[in-house]
């Protein structure tokens, strides 16, 4: 009789996720700006009710890790100003610059007397490059540039007041880097939503098995490093959700 009364359509239970598709979410920041903090990352609290109730896992991106090593451009400076300066006064004397085959040695030097080598009959030092400075002179204190100096940073880039400067290395920026894992991996990058609703990143990796005689012509051992490096990723799970935390925004 009840049956009759609410139809066959009526729900069971008042749990939204009856409601849910059977497939993945995707993470509502996957798009993000590149000059976030991650990938990860929100762009503003808002975006939380957007993340999806039917799965506890939100699709990310995927990628195929390690990557080759990089031969140039492999550092990201993250500060290019640090608060530091060249002197002033130098400049590069072809003269006393070393040649090889290879070519001349950029070199700088400048009329110093602290340069002077008295042990080699007074002749000046030649430097790889001009010593840098962190005085600010006093015609610049009003300078746009220097206000709130030394203060109010809100990340790595607004640090302009000390001698470090801050660099993302490529090669080990990705989460499963050389030499330490060496099979080639497709690795889904996924948030997933504990029970007490804190969001924790995850980078789940499955081995590309085939052409995979890179790593031995012996299957026996092929199958050992992998083995290895699958117990060297779950051991590292909570390293890598602290070092590639979720930012979520204003």
């Amino acid at each position: 009789m009840i049956r009759k009364l609410i139809g066959p359509d009526y729900p069971k239970t008042s749990c939204e996720c009856v409601e849910c598709e059977p497939k993945i979410p995707l993470w509502p920041a996957r798009k993000a700006r590149e000059r976030d903090t991650n990938n990860l990352g929100l762009e503003s609290k808002s975006q939380l009710k957007d993340i999806s109730e039917c799965e506890s896992t939100s699709y990310v991106t995927s990628m195929r890790q390690p990557s080759p090593w990089l031969k140039k451009d492999k550092y990201e400076l993250l500060n290019p100003n640090f608060g530091l300066t060249e002197y002033p006064g130098f400049f590069h004397d072809a003269s006393a610059s070393k040649c090889d085959c290879n070519g001349c040695e950029n070199t700088v030097t400048a009329f110093d007397p602290r340069l002077i080598n008295s042990m080699r009959g007074g002749v000046a030092q030649q430097l790889d490059r001009p010593p840098l400075s962190g005085e600010v002179l006093l015609k610049d204190i009003y300078e746009d540039s220097l206000t709130n100096y030394g203060k109010h940073y809100k990340n790595y880039s607004d640090i302009h007041a000390g001698q470090i400067m801050y660099y993302l290395d490529k090669d080990i920026d990705p989460t499963y880097s050389l030499p330490v894992y060496t099979v080639r991996s497709d690795v889904n990058s996924v948030v997933y939503k504990t029970p007490m609703g804190g969001l924790w990143p995850r980078y789940p990796k499955c081995p590309l098995t085939k052409d995979s005689q890179y790593l031995s012509p012996q299957q026996f051992t092929r199958d050992t490093v992998t083995h290895r490096e699958d117990l060297m990723a779950l051991q590292t799970a909570r390293f890598n959700r602290e070092k590639y935390p979720i930012d979520l925004g204003n």
